[in-house]
């Protein structure tokens, strides 16, 4: 026996109730997923290297038309770490940590690229902070660090080297196409049968 055309449409709308709310959790996961961000200088003037991570809530991998700013609350960082080593003054390597910065700079453009990434912790002679070391990091322009002494010597500049990071947005139209594919596959099989 055949169920009633009422009967197919109940079912088949909450089929798609279900795929929409599968689809908003999906959604929301991705969003509010940790993202850890790979910090690999390169040196531009001075001596030495420098490489860490970085790593915030991936909901704020979105464009902000560059509004990031210095005035990004470190807070939204839930961990932060640059190892620098072969410096030319003593000690010749030190470690910053989340604690020690006072800022932060995170700048996306409208096509989902990150156009600015920088830390902070004052700024050479107008230095308010420094690590356990006596070293200060202070971001100058995107993508370029500087570090200094206590003394507010300039002592190396690094540029960072971005990775390359899928926009956010992928990963959810990813999987919403996916369950739509599924959703469809499942209709066309249940019309065949």
């Amino acid at each position: 026996m055949k169920p009633s055309c009422r009967a197919e449409r109940v079912h088949f709308s909450r089929a798609w109730l279900a795929l929409a709310v599968c689809a908003v959790l999906a959604a929301g996961n991705a969003l509010a997923a940790p993202y850890t961000y790979p910090l690999h200088y390169t040196t531009v003037y001075g001596t030495g290297t420098a490489s860490g991570s970085v790593t915030f809530d991936s909901s704020l991998l979105v464009p902000n038309g560059g509004t990031g700013g210095i005035v990004c609350d470190v807070s939204l960082i839930s961990a932060f770490t640059l190892n620098v080593s072969g410096l030319s003054t003593t000690p010749h390597s030190t470690t910053f940590t989340k604690s020690d910065l006072t800022g932060w700079d995170l700048d996306i453009n409208s096509s989902g690229t990150i156009t600015a990434l920088n830390f902070f912790m004052g700024h050479g002679y107008c230095a308010t902070s420094f690590n356990s070391d006596n070293y200060q990091i202070s971001g100058v322009d995107p993508f370029l660090l500087d570090l200094w002494d206590v003394t507010g010597l300039r002592i190396a500049e690094f540029q960072l080297v971005p990775p390359s990071i899928p926009a956010l947005s992928t990963y959810g139209v990813a999987a919403l196409a996916l369950l739509v594919l599924l959703a469809g596959a499942l209709l066309v099989a249940r019309r065949l049968s």
